[in-house]
């Protein structure tokens, strides 16, 4: 997945972070097509925007593992985020 390079205009407040959530491929690994109302979100995605008071550690544009019941969706420029609390970050992956 290519991540968005531009920054998103939006202030985050205290420990929030804007997540752009990657989505589950169309097929299994056996090659059995998944159909669009049965697609889950999964629970990583990539670090849009954080707020002042997220730790150091998490940076703009990592790809990270969170509480997949954490946050609030929403929609900006017509596109679905997440907005989760830096506590519910559960590991950053590394590449």
């Amino acid at each position: 997945m290519v991540v968005q390079t531009k920054r998103i205009k939006i202030k985050l407040l205290g420990e929030r972070l804007l997540i752009r959530v990657l989505k589950t491929e169309g097929t299994t690994q056996g090659g059995i097509v998944i159909p669009e109302a049965s697609k889950q979100e999964k629970d990583e995605g990539y670090v849009m925007e954080a707020g002042k008071d997220v730790p150091v550690e998490i940076k703009w544009r990592d790809k990270i593992i969170f509480n997949k019941y954490a946050g609030e969706t929403i929609r900006l420029d017509g596109e679905d985020f997440r907005i989760i609390e830096a506590k519910d970050v559960m590991a950053i992956v590394e590449d």
